[in-house]
């Protein structure tokens, strides 16, 4: 790793991929964070940045330098939530059946049960793992009043069912090799937002300078079970969305339209008549179609409803889709 122009840099893949291995990725992350943060005296493991270059850099590097290996790991852990999920439908479908259940539903520790104490008041008795429980117990119970239970049963099936086709699809798909001259930035800062106190700053810049071809890659660790999503009008009448992040209530812009709107735009100034390409890459989000926010948003259903442009956003099941963009990029000769 190098400085250019204030950048941490990489002139090739190679490079890149060595850096962030199970050796070296504690080290690269430390010297990067006393990079960008020279006044800081806290310890930089327990930096919430830190941690994100920790497990979001090595999983990108594997996947640009050795697509092969990446896809293995992909698919294998794809047959694990396969699994996870065909228990969960199974646990399901005997509480569907059950006999017993509806005699308990009937009953007066039932009723007790719905009307016991919250788990606010009981934040101060019990530790984390208790108040979890506690709130899955209170989901378990109202589903099971309001006959839920088939309806959670199904959405599990599609998912499954979606799953499944994007490991077989993913299982048997050639995958492009991208040229080994691909240089690497991360976290770019933007020419445009250098008089702010925290200017914004690109995960991860991959380019051929000479050939003025960049593309930005914004890397999340969201999942689905960990976001919602709403949209509203901005004070032009457009759509726009923005994403929730629990727990909390901190909200930003969605991750795609902030590449495009920001990113791309910044950059494009600095290099005047480039190709410039834009990706979200989702590396702990593994289906429904390189989409995100499909089963547990609020007042959005699907992807679709948020005015986020195409072809940006990619889950971990679609790598194969985001490596094909990158590769049609960097091309001889690029579409």
């Amino acid at each position: 790793m190098r400085s250019k122009d204030g950048n941490l840099h990489f002139g090739d893949l190679k490079s890149f991929y060595i850096a962030t291995r199970e050796d070296n990725i504690n080290n690269f992350c430390t010297d990067m964070f006393k990079y960008l943060h020279p006044k800081a005296t806290r310890d930089p493991s327990s930096d919430g940045e830190w941690n994100s270059w920790f497990y979001s850099l090595p999983d990108l590097a594997e996947l640009l330098f050795d697509p092969y290996t990446y896809r293995d790991k992909t698919v294998a852990e794809g047959l694990v939530l396969q699994d996870d999920l065909g228990k969960e439908i199974e646990a399901l479908d005997l509480l569907i059946n059950s006999t017993s259940l509806a005699s308990f539903r009937g009953s007066e520790e039932y009723s007790a049960l719905k009307t016991a104490p919250g788990t606010k008041s009981l934040n101060k008795a019990l530790n984390y793992e208790t108040i979890s429980d506690m709130k899955a117990l209170e989901r378990t119970l109202s589903f099971l009043d309001q006959g839920r239970l088939e309806e959670t049963r199904n959405a599990l099936s599609a998912q499954k069912e979606d799953l499944s086709k994007a490991i077989n699809a993913l299982s048997t798909e050639s995958l492009p090799t991208l040229p080994s001259d691909i240089e690497v930035d991360i976290e770019y800062p933007l020419v445009d937002q250098s008089e702010k106190k925290n200017p914004n700053r690109i995960d991860v810049l991959l380019s051929q300078p000479s050939k003025n071809r960049y593309a930005i890659i914004e890397l999340k660790q969201w999942t689905e079970d960990s976001i919602y999503m709403s949209v509203t009008e901005n004070d032009d009448g457009e759509k726009e969305c923005i994403v929730g992040i629990f727990p909390g209530t901190h909200t930003q812009p969605h991750p795609a339209v902030k590449v495009r709107d920001i990113y791309k735009k910044a950059l494009a100034l600095e290099h005047p008549g480039s190709d410039i390409r834009c990706f979200v890459y989702l590396h702990n989000q593994m289906y429904h179609g390189g989409q995100l926010f499909k089963a547990y948003s609020l007042g959005v259903n699907t992807f679709d409803d948020c005015p986020a442009p195409n072809n940006i956003l990619y889950t971990k099941l679609w790598h194969g889709r985001l490596l094909k963009r990158l590769a049609d990029l960097f091309a001889d000769d690029p579409s």
